[in-house]
């Protein structure tokens, strides 16, 4: 029996249980794995967002400005500064940020 026979599947989302399923939570309303991450946005170059996430600094992430403040619901040009939350999902390669949430930030 191979090792990832032994993993069994989680009874919510059904992705194998590893260590990897139990840094992650599950959204109660729909079962998908993931956990809610905080982030700052740090500073813009040309038409791009740097952020970085609130609790773990030891990475910048990169996104489209433009689309970023319309998922935040909030002005481009206000984007330097805000915080935001989203849903973090793992996928086959990396993950999906959705549901974001603006903490902070001019409407």
């Amino acid at each position: 029996m191979s090792a990832s026979e032994d993993v069994s599947p989680c009874g919510v989302c059904g992705l194998p249980v590893d260590d990897a399923h139990d840094r992650m939570g599950h959204d109660t309303a729909t079962g998908r794995p993931g956990k809610r991450v905080d982030y700052v946005v740090l500073g813009k170059r040309g038409g791009i967002a740097e952020y970085q996430g609130i609790e773990d600094r030891s990475r910048i992430y990169r996104t489209d400005a433009a689309i970023l403040a319309v998922q935040l619901g909030i002005d481009e040009s206000a984007l330097i500064g805000s915080l935001f939350s989203c849903w973090v999902s793992p996928a086959e390669h990396g993950v999906i940020r959705s549901d974001f949430r603006c903490i902070s930030g001019v409407r």
